[in-house]
C-alpha cells in the first residue's frame, strides 16, 4: 500500500492502450462489429522487421497490419512524437492511424471506416 500523498499513476502504456480502445469503439457500429475478427495491438515500437511495410525507408512507422494473421499494430512512441510534431491531439493521431491501417487490412478508404478521418474530434 502506498501512503495518500503519492498519487497512483497509470502505465503510459495502459493510457495508449486506452486511448486505442477509445478509438475503436468510436467507429461507426458496422466496423466496430468488424473489429471481432482482428486483433489491435498497442506497442511501444515495432519489434521487427516484420510488422514493417515493404520499402518503408526512413519514414517514421505509425502503424501497420498483418493480413495474413488480422491484426493491427499501433506503435507509441512514433505516434506520440507524430502528434507533437503535428501539433495535434494524440487521440486525434491514434484514430486517424486505427482507420488508415484498418482501410489497408480491409481494402476501403480510410474516410469510409472514419468518417472523421484526417479531421479533429
Amino acid at each position: 500500500m502506498l501512503p495518500s500523498m503519492i498519487a497512483l499513476r497509470t502505465h503510459p502504456m495502459a493510457e495508449f492502450s486506452e486511448t486505442v480502445g477509445r478509438a475503436m469503439g468510436a467507429l461507426p457500429s458496422v466496423f466496430v462489429e468488424r473489429l471481432d475478427s482482428v486483433e489491435v495491438l498497442s506497442l511501444n515500437t515495432p519489434l521487427a522487421d516484420e510488422h514493417l511495410p515493404p520499402g518503408h525507408g526512413a519514414a517514421p512507422i505509425l502503424g501497420s497490419f498483418d493480413p495474413a494473421r488480422q491484426r493491427v499494430f499501433l506503435y507509441r512512441w512514433p505516434i506520440l512524437l507524430a502528434a507533437k510534431k503535428e501539433k495535434r491531439a494524440v487521440k486525434d493521431v491514434v484514430a486517424d492511424r486505427l482507420a488508415f491501417e484498418l482501410a489497408g487490412l480491409w481494402g476501403l478508404p480510410p474516410e469510409q471506416i472514419d468518417p472523421r478521418f484526417g479531421q479533429p474530434r
